[in-house]
């Protein structure tokens, strides 16, 4: 169907990926939807790739507070011990 997300409210559904092609030369990338590329085999990497694109961005709206992220970076260095 022409102009129905086939993921409602999916951000992702919508977007295109410049898919470099295995054992094609750059010249042959091509721009394909998530739609498309989910009827090829390596659709996992895309999956993945949507995943941790998502995490990035929620972390950059939601940062840690910096004295929490001093805390946790004092227990990696050894300086503070942790609270049991």
């Amino acid at each position: 169907m022409e102009g129905v997300e086939p993921y409602p409210g999916d951000p992702w559904a919508t977007r295109e990926f410049n898919v470099k092609w295995k054992r094609w030369s750059y010249i042959h990338c091509s721009w394909d939807t998530r739609e498309t590329l989910s009827q090829l085999g390596g659709y996992k990497r895309l999956v993945n790739y949507m995943k941790r694109t998502d995490e990035q961005q929620a972390r950059r709206r939601h940062p840690l507070p910096s004295h929490t992220l001093s805390i946790l970076l004092g227990l990696l260095d050894g300086r503070t011990s942790p609270l049991i």
